[in-house]
């Protein structure tokens, strides 16, 4: 339907689809990366997608998930409670 912008747009919402379901108290676990589940789940689920497409090995999709949390923003100076998770 959008051609190449199609794997951006699923990225997106498959994400705000975790994010929210965690939210609404799903009970499957989440890895945390930075602190927040829902950094994990924004940082993973595209890596995830993108290798699905390019049918790339368990192995650099693997090793991408781990490095991904390496060039996360820090959180720093935003209080105990906020809306960055």
């Amino acid at each position: 339907m959008y051609g190449d912008s199609d794997y951006r747009f699923k990225a997106i919402a498959y994400a705000a689809a975790g994010s929210d379901a965690r939210m609404n108290g799903c009970a499957l676990p989440v890895v945390i990366n930075s602190g927040s589940g829902n950094q994990s789940i924004t940082m993973s689920v595209p890596i995830i997608l993108y290798a699905k497409k390019k049918d790339s090995t368990r192995g650099d999709d693997t090793w991408t998930c781990i490095c991904g949390p390496r060039c996360a923003p820090p959180k720093e100076n935003i209080g105990d409670l906020s809306a960055y998770c």
